[in-house]
C-alpha cells in the first residue's frame, strides 16, 4: 500500500481533535469526566469510588487536566500531604458532525461506557428507593421515521439536552441564593436506530 501524501496526511490529522479521542477512548476517564460534572472530587475520592489504587486514577486526571477538559479548584492538607480537587471545565456535547469524525471504535467504546453509568444511576437509584420518590419521568418507544424524521427526532433530542444543561445552570444560582439543599437528579436521553424484529407484530411500533 503507498503511503498517503502529505496533504492527505494533513487532511487526516485534521478530522478530530486528538485531545478528544484521548478524552474518551478509556473507560476510567468517562467516568472522571462524569464525576466530576456533578461534582468537585480529588483523585482519592475517585479511586475509592472504583475500587483503583489512587496513582492510577490520578494520572488519568492528570492527563484529562492536560487536554483541557477538566480544572483544579481548590488543595486542601490531608494527613500531611495535599488532597487536589478537580471539577470539569467543558462538557462532551457534540454535534452530529463532530460524532460523525470519530472513529467507529470510539463511538462505540464511549456509547457502551456512558450506558454502563445510566444503568449505574437506575440500579443506584432503585437500591436506595429514590427512584420513584417523586414524580419523575421514564419512557420507552419505539418507533418508526423516514430520514427526515430521524434528522427531526435528533434535533428534539439535542434541544432538551441543552435546556436541561441551562436549567442546572438556573437551579445552581437559585440554589446558592437560597440555600436549600439541592435534589440529586440524573438525566438520560438516548435515541438510536435499532436492528428490524422478526416475527408477529415486528412492523409496528410500540410505547411503554
Amino acid at each position: 500500500m503507498s503511503e498517503p501524501s502529505k496533504k492527505t496526511k494533513g487532511d487526516l490529522k485534521a478530522l478530530v481533535d486528538p485531545r478528544l479521542v484521548s478524552a474518551l477512548s478509556h473507560p476510567l476517564r468517562v467516568h472522571v469526566i462524569d464525576a466530576l460534572g456533578e461534582a468537585a472530587a480529588s483523585p482519592s475520592d475517585l479511586a475509592r469510588d472504583v475500587g483503583l489504587s489512587v496513582n492510577y486514577v490520578a494520572y488519568h486526571v492528570k492527563e484529562l487536566e492536560k487536554l483541557g477538559y477538566i480544572e483544579l479548584v481548590k488543595t486542601e492538607p490531608r494527613r500531611g500531604t495535599v488532597e487536589h480537587y478537580y471539577r470539569l471545565k467543558r462538557r462532551f456535547l457534540l454535534d452530529d458532525s463532530e460524532w460523525e469524525r470519530l472513529p467507529k471504535g470510539i463511538r462505540r467504546s464511549f456509547s457502551a461506557d456512558l450506558f454502563r453509568l445510566v444503568i449505574a444511576d437506575v440500579k443506584e437509584a432503585l437500591a436506595e428507593g429514590t427512584f420513584d420518590a417523586r414524580s419523575g419521568h421514564l419512557s420507552r418507544t419505539r418507533l418508526h421515521v423516514d430520514e427526515q424524521g430521524w434528522d427531526e427526532l435528533t434535533t428534539i433530542l439535542e434541544e432538551t439536552m441543552n435546556r436541561v444543561i441551562a436549567l442546572q445552570t438556573e437551579c445552581a444560582e437559585r440554589l446558592e441564593a437560597s440555600g436549600d439543599q439541592p435534589i440529586p437528579t440524573a438525566v438520560s436521553i438516548a435515541g438510536f436506530e435499532t436492528p428490524p424484529r422478526s416475527g408477529p407484530g415486528s412492523d409496528q411500533p410500540s410505547g411503554a
